[in-house]
């Protein structure tokens, strides 16, 4: 795999990538070595997809269909 096809493989993994930052702080990603404007994006995003709500169905619908479509990280 070269570099285009990693970030071809990055880029489809989008939910992923939020459902692993999802148990780190801002704090903790930006100490492994990220940029903090993208570790508070991914911060907010994992709130939206994987934090407390009301309709439970709703957010897993939409991880599901995120997972499925590809969706990326942006």
């Amino acid at each position: 795999m070269n570099l285009v096809d990693a970030l071809i493989a990055q880029d489809r993994a989008g939910i992923a990538i939020v459902a692993d930052a999802a148990s780190a702080s801002v704090s903790e990603l930006v100490a492994r070595g990220m940029d903090r404007d993208r570790a508070e994006q991914l911060s907010v995003a994992a709130e939206v997809f994987y934090g407390s709500v009301r309709n439970t169905k709703a957010q897993a619908a939409c991880v599901g269909a995120a997972r499925e479509n590809g969706h990326r990280l942006d």
